[in-house]
């Protein structure tokens, strides 16, 4: 859990999404440090029983240890108190809520989408294109920034009324619609034949799994973890499968 905290939410999420902050000066960067030195200082006491050495090294390196008290930290991290979760005079006093957490898990679910847009039609992850976005909700500028930052487009076209045409792949998703016109950025034929044996390889897959998970011998005999990777490949699988098929649709004339 704490990996995961730590390289996916805090280093994935958090600090991409503010580096064009950071790149700035004034309230706004001095507040994203603030949080980062928090963050930072909570995970090294956390991780300190399973790395103690090097957690230590990084307490003093980073300067934490010269920042508190001695009885708290000052002469080693083994004195610095144990992380508690956040009261609510603390998320109170932040502005922090479910809410605003439940917005920016849709807003990264909806990146991940929107990401995959790209790979459908086998655009490179460095080639700036341009997105329309369907806003489901009022969004603010900010917003903006972070999906044209982490999506890697050149820009985002706010079109609340947009109608798609041929050519454009689409996501439809809580926090909105994205379209990506492809006219011009790839050869539409080639494309399309390559997600059309991308799609039989991937029924192929489906009917294997399925027929494993199918078999009373099998699923009877199997570790509950076997079992269990068997059938999240399957919703991968399906997953891919409904994407490959849009695209396609999409690429049709």
């Amino acid at each position: 859990t704490l990996y995961r905290f730590f390289w996916s939410e805090f280093c994935d999420w958090y600090l991409e999404t503010r580096k064009a902050t950071l790149a700035q000066t004034g309230a706004g960067k001095s507040n994203i440090l603030a949080v980062t030195d928090f963050v930072l200082s909570h995970v090294l006491r956390l991780l300190h029983p399973f790395l103690p050495f090097i957690t230590e090294e990084l307490w003093r390196g980073m300067g934490y240890a010269g920042d508190m008290p001695a009885d708290q930290g000052g002469k080693t991290i083994m004195f610095a108190p144990w992380p508690k979760s956040l009261g609510d005079d603390f998320k109170s006093h932040y502005g922090l809520d479910e809410s605003q957490e439940r917005l920016i898990e849709l807003r990264n679910a909806f990146i991940v989408q929107g990401r995959n847009l790209r790979r459908t039609a086998n655009i490179p992850a460095n080639k700036k294109v341009k997105f329309i976005f369907q806003p489901a909700q009022p969004i603010v500028p900010e917003d903006v920034e972070i999906l044209k930052l982490l999506l890697g487009a050149g820009a985002i076209e706010i079109a609340p009324n947009f109608q798609p045409g041929k050519h454009i792949l689409s996501i439809r998703h809580e926090f909105g619609a994205l379209y990506l016109p492809v006219e011009g950025l790839v050869d539409i034929a080639a494309e399309r034949g390559r997600l059309e044996k991308a799609r039989e390889k991937i029924q192929a897959e489906i009917a294997k799994v399925s027929q494993k998970l199918a078999d009373p011998h099998f699923t009877g005999k199997v570790p509950a973890a076997v079992l269990e990777e068997h059938e999240t490949r399957l919703r991968q699988r399906r997953n891919e499968l409904a994407a490959t098929e849009a695209g396609v649709k999409a690429l049709s004339d």
